[in-house]
């Protein structure tokens, strides 16, 4: 089943398209991990299907309705760009009028569980306006989860925290997605620390999703290769034709050549030495998220 569904959707500001005819897909129970550079319309996009942008072109489908339903929009927390919260409340009070706003009547108890959980509960004289970043971090992340909605839409949620903090919140999250089954749709620069939980992947560039995949097509497409660099490309790849028959190998741009077939690395140095073919860099790269982001980012398949 579909949580979200959208169809060309579009946003323009002041004639500048930030989101670019999007088709976007999202299983329940799946979390999807939303990656693109600075500008690339990722903030837009959520904003878009959560309700805070309007958008100027195209459909978005949440739970097989419109947004413009109050129900559906209250199964939806939102953590994007900075959290919601007022500086001059503590924690225990934001989280209250966020309750209040949701119509939770047994608020209190579920308010302390969560504030205890993200480690903010023996924060309960201090303004949230003298929190750290990370502190307000988690603390938008417990509101975003009090009325314990069935999609959560975190923008950069990991934004300030430590290491420690980090793997707490990656633990947390991946937690309730197994248990609750909460649909999650999460933004981060830290490709390493999503890849450790995504089950999907979205790629947006320039305002247009370029590719959704999911976590075990993704692995079986970040083959690992032989990296090597030479200042005669073409006569290498000769070499490495005739001399070992290898075939499955790529030319990149200067002058490194991406070498898929299994093949010992002296037999290749020897080859190459033979020829009297200058060899600069040698090694064996083992591709991953990160890098197969990188590739796409430069034009590549």
């Amino acid at each position: 089943m579909e949580v979200i569904h959208t169809t060309s959707l579009c946003k323009k500001y002041r004639g500048k398209t930030a989101v670019d005819h999007i088709n976007m897909s999202v299983e329940q129970g799946a979390i999807y991990g939303f990656i693109g550079r600075n500008g690339a319309g990722k903030s837009t996009t959520l904003k878009l299907l959560c309700g805070l942008a309007k958008p100027t072109a195209g459909e978005i489908q949440v739970f097989g309705t419109t947004l413009k339903n109050d129900v559906v929009r209250k199964r939806i927390g939102i953590l994007i760009e900075n959290p919601g919260i007022y500086p001059n409340f503590t924690a225990y009070e934001n989280m209250k009028i966020k309750a209040k706003y949701l119509g939770l009547v047994d608020y209190d108890v579920k308010t302390k569980k969560l504030l205890d959980l993200f480690h903010l509960s023996a924060q309960t004289k201090k303004k949230v306006k003298q929190f750290s970043m990370g502190m307000k971090q988690r603390l938008g992340i417990a509101m975003a989860l009090l009325g314990n909605p069935d999609l959560l839409i975190l923008d950069e949620p990991i934004n300030g925290l430590d290491p420690e903090g980090i793997l707490e919140i990656r633990q947390m999250l991946k937690q309730f997605n197994e248990e609750n089954q909460i649909t999650m749709i999460i933004s981060s620069h830290i490709l390493g620390e999503l890849s450790k939980i995504a089950t999907h992947y979205g790629i947006i560039k320039d305002g247009q999703l370029i590719q959704q995949i999911s976590a075990k097509e993704l692995e079986s497409r970040c083959h690992d290769y032989i990296h090597l660099k030479t200042p005669d490309p073409k006569r290498a790849a000769v070499t490495l034709e005739e001399a070992l028959n290898i075939h499955h190998y790529e030319i990149r741009p200067n002058g490194e050549i991406r070498i898929y077939d299994h093949c010992e690395n002296h037999l290749i140095s020897k080859a190459l030495l033979d020829q009297e073919i200058i060899v600069e860099e040698f090694f064996l790269h083992q591709q991953d998220l990160e890098h197969y982001f990188l590739d796409l980012m430069e034009g590549g398949e």
